[in-house]
């Protein structure tokens, strides 16, 4: 456990400066360009509490799944969320590493064609789910890298090597719902969904004081990441980018409740690595 705990605060120190790395040429015209969805229907996301309820409901009888079992700790899911992945050489446990993105993706594109509308986070998450055995913890993982390869395109290391093309990726676009007041709707939706990935690991554990510091910890980082982003990465760094409001400390949130929910029927006697 201590060796876990040890490799994932490494790796969280080693990536931490590739937050400050470029895009890769040619993503910024994907990110900054208009979505233009022609006919289809712009269903918005839910507000925030009725997403929390819808998201809450989808994970009320599902499968949950201790972190450590698959080498998930706070450090090293921090890590993932501080840089893409392939703007490094460092490695991540194999949990982090899914060759099943494609399923997913097809699966989100067809319902929103079919139903020639946007498709919204629950109804998103709940196909997620279907495709992770009804696994929590692998659905917010999967959800994660999905969103996260699919918006931007710089995970290839964690998905096989799967690079998605610009086209793709506006497809993507037009296939996402968005969320009220926010501008980009891939990008939000990742931001979500790892934000909701880091509460569930943070959470989904015993109470003691070195859990409750570190997760404090993490909480506060998402809690102020859009400040952080904005004084590092495009004052100090001079990078363009975007940031994603308070939805990094509403994803945090969703995943500490999503767990809380699970700790409620824990033996006094469990322990995991978070």
């Amino acid at each position: 456990m201590g060796v876990e705990r040890l490799n994932g605060y490494i790796l969280a120190i080693v990536t931490a400066p590739y937050a400050l790395s470029a895009y890769p040429q040619g993503l910024e015209r994907v990110i900054y360009e208009d979505i233009d969805y022609g006919n289809r229907n712009v269903v918005y996301n839910p507000p925030w509490e009725e997403l929390e309820k819808q998201i809450l409901a989808s994970t009320a009888s599902a499968l949950h799944q201790p972190p450590s079992e698959l080498g998930l700790t706070k450090a090293n899911t921090l890590a993932l969320i501080m840089a893409f992945t392939d703007t490094h050489e460092n490695h991540f446990p194999a949990a982090f590493i899914n060759n099943e993105i494609l399923p997913v993706v097809s699966s989100i594109l067809n319902l929103a064609n079919n139903e020639d509308r946007t498709v919204t986070v629950p109804e998103q998450f709940q196909l997620i789910l279907e495709q992770s055995r009804n696994n929590v913890l692998l659905a917010l993982m999967r959800a994660t890298l999905v969103n996260r390869v699919m918006a931007r395109a710089w995970d290839a290391k964690l998905v096989l090597g799967f690079k998605p093309t610009n086209d793709l990726m506006g497809y993507w676009r037009k296939a996402i719902s968005p969320f009220e007041n926010y501008s980009d709707p891939p990008g939000d939706t990742y931001h979500l969904y790892e934000a909701a990935l880091l509460g569930y690991v943070s959470t989904y554990q015993p109470e003691n004081l070195y859990h409750t510091l570190t997760a404090g910890f993490a909480g506060f980082l998402l809690r102020y990441t859009p400040e952080i982003t904005e004084i590092l990465r495009h004052k100090l760094a001079g990078r363009n980018g975007k940031t994603h409001g308070d939805i990094d400390s509403i994803g945090f949130n969703l995943g500490q409740k999503i767990a809380a929910t699970r700790n409620s029927h824990l033996a006094d006697n469990s322990f995991w690595v978070v």
